[in-house]
């Protein structure tokens, strides 16, 4: 199966193994394809490091489990668009992104404008008590109990309305994310395989 040139976003509840399977993916159905990895999760935890206005404001978002601007989160998927983007054979993956709807649609604009299909998004299915237990066990120091809360209440909020959106076009492919690593990743494969 031929991915070059294709785009995909890894979306799930905090916790439901997206990177995991996105890097699955990457080492198991892309090898030998170029790659361009937007991992919005290291982004902005990497700016909460940075002494500037930006960068204390994320880091208060993220000690509060809160949700960024999707202005913000667009300008870094964009960014990496612009600047790294030179081979139309490249596969985009982006993990925890377009978390907004608004976000989604400028998404499409940007693929549509840049000649690219439009992004096959994943979506990793686990229940949000499962979640929680799997942050409690993760222990990143992000992953207070009140952050934790708080991530998986704006998923419900605001990331659903994005997964009806590709849900209504037909575009969503959503895998139950219970169960060890590489079950994922079959059902996964397998829903791909059908797919595309």
């Amino acid at each position: 199966m031929d991915f070059k040139g294709r785009s995909f976003s890894f979306l799930g509840r905090s916790g439901s193994g997206k990177d995991t399977q996105l890097a699955l993916f990457v080492g198991r159905k892309l090898s030998g394809c170029g790659t361009l990895r937007l991992i919005t999760g290291d982004f902005f935890r990497e700016l909460a490091t940075k002494k500037t206005i930006v960068g204390g404001k994320v880091k208060d978002i993220l000690e509060k489990g809160g949700l960024y601007p999707e202005w913000l989160a667009a300008y870094f998927w964009e960014r990496e668009i612009i600047e790294k983007l030179a081979n139309p054979e490249t596969v985009i993956l982006l993990s925890g992104s377009p978390r907004r709807l608004r976000e989604a649609e400028v998404m499409d604009e940007v693929f549509v404008w840049t000649g690219r299909e439009l992004i096959t998004p994943i979506h990793i299915d686990v229940s949000q008590e499962e979640a929680f237990r799997r942050l409690k066990l993760r222990a990143r120091g992000d992953d207070t109990d009140g952050a934790i809360n708080a991530r998986l209440d704006w998923f419900e909020k605001d990331v659903q309305p994005t997964l009806d959106y590709y849900r209504k076009q037909d575009r969503l492919i959503t895998v139950d994310g219970i169960g060890p690593v590489d079950e994922v990743y079959e059902r996964m494969r397998k829903l791909l395989d059908a797919r595309i």
